[in-house]
């Protein structure tokens, strides 16, 4: 038995994902030459390296099993992969793999061999595929194209594939080569640092970045994406919040913060308002020199806030008891008025009862910053 394989080349749609199956055309005779018309059972293997005249040789990648009917000149056209895998998993020289036409089935520095067996005899020399089907590869980036837009709700892998709830998806097949563990992401066409926030996936390598409701001081005066400014704004405890850079998914942030910066409502809660505002450390039940001693008496600036010595609570500008020394020679006890604008009042022994000034607060020297919420 005998065969000639006229060509060999690799179908790709106009749209939508690229299509791996790879047209192979010939015809099959006998040792006399001739022509088999009924059907064949056949059998398409396909092997990276190893020769055309060996049979076997090189690293086993995919495996089907068909029937191939000739026509009355023995002619046949078939469709590599669209007949049926042999077994789920093949024994390949890189250990087992899954018996699957892929894009790593073509992705190789070796030659790509099909072989073909009629009945069980393998024909030689076996087919190899040059040129066009290597043009599989670009089904890598199209496979990568998000069906709609990357949603901020939460993301998982499920067999290699990344389902989003929502109106919008993004898909990544198992055949991209891509894998999503607890170390993080991983592919054999791409290396280096995951970028992006990683909002709402799953198994996705976090490390250095602070998490959701951290607080820093910005110089800059518009909202960075994944951050907010600590204005004091109301979100819904589960839902879609609104930012200057877009929408983000509130449910993270509600379960980090809950209502102790105050609540406007069931089912709603608010962020921390630090406009204007210094921050202190939480007291968190700490006596002695170095504590807050008004801690207990603290209290919340948005209804259904924090009070006491409790993260989110609130304290008003003081100034604490004390008195000044004084030189009043020549003046009256009493009422009287220095120079400006000043008031004060000495009692007897020279010493400062009472004293004003006109400011609206006592304050260290400072300078205004941002500061700024993470949500995601």
């Amino acid at each position: 038995m005998a065969v000639a394989v006229l060509v060999a080349a690799l179908s790709a749609g106009v749209a939508g994902a690229v299509q791996l199956d790879v047209m192979l055309q010939g015809y099959l005779t006998n040792a006399t030459g001739t022509p088999y018309t009924g059907p064949q059972k056949t059998e398409f293997k396909v092997y990276q390296g190893g020769d055309a005249g060996t049979a076997g040789s090189g690293s086993l990648v995919y495996d089907e099993a068909s029937e191939v009917t000739p026509s009355a000149s023995g002619v046949f056209s078939y469709l590599l992969g669209s007949g049926t895998p042999v077994s789920p998993t093949i024994d390949s020289a890189g250990g087992q793999i899954a018996d699957v036409l892929s894009t790593s089935t073509f992705d190789t520095a070796l030659p790509v061999y099909v072989e073909i067996s009629v009945n069980g005899t393998t024909l030689l020399p076996r087919l190899r595929l040059a040129g066009t089907p290597f043009a599989a590869i670009a089904g890598l980036a199209e496979s990568l194209k998000p069906v709609q837009s990357l949603t901020t709700q939460s993301l998982t892998a499920s067999s290699g594939t990344f389902t989003a709830a929502g109106p919008g998806q993004y898909s990544i097949a198992a055949s991209s080569g891509i894998s999503v563990a607890a170390g993080g992401v991983t592919a054999p066409y791409f290396s280096g640092a995951f970028y992006g926030d990683g909002s709402g996936l799953t198994g996705v390598s976090a490390a250095g970045t602070s998490p959701i409701g951290t607080i820093i001081a910005y110089a800059g005066t518009v909202e960075p994406p994944g951050w907010i400014e600590c204005d004091g704004r109301a979100f819904p405890q589960n839902g879609v919040g609104q930012a200057s850079w877009g929408t983000f998914n509130t449910a993270p942030l509600f379960a980090a913060l809950s209502t102790v910066w105050g609540s406007p409502g069931a089912g709603m809660f608010n962020i921390p308002d630090l406009r204007g505002t210094f921050l202190r450390g939480w007291n968190h039940g700490k006596s002695g020199a170095w504590s807050d001693p008004d801690a207990a008496s603290r209290v919340a600036e948005y209804p259904s806030g924090a009070v006491g010595d409790a993260v989110g609570s609130y304290q008003a500008d003081k100034v604490g008891a004390h008195t000044h020394p004084a030189n009043v020679s020549g003046w009256l006890f009493g009422n009287q008025q220095g120079s400006g604008s000043f008031q004060a009042r000495w009692d007897s022994n020279n010493r400062e009862q009472q004293a004003s000034d006109p400011s609206s607060e006592t304050r260290p020297r400072n300078a205004a910053v941002m500061f700024l919420l993470r949500v995601q």
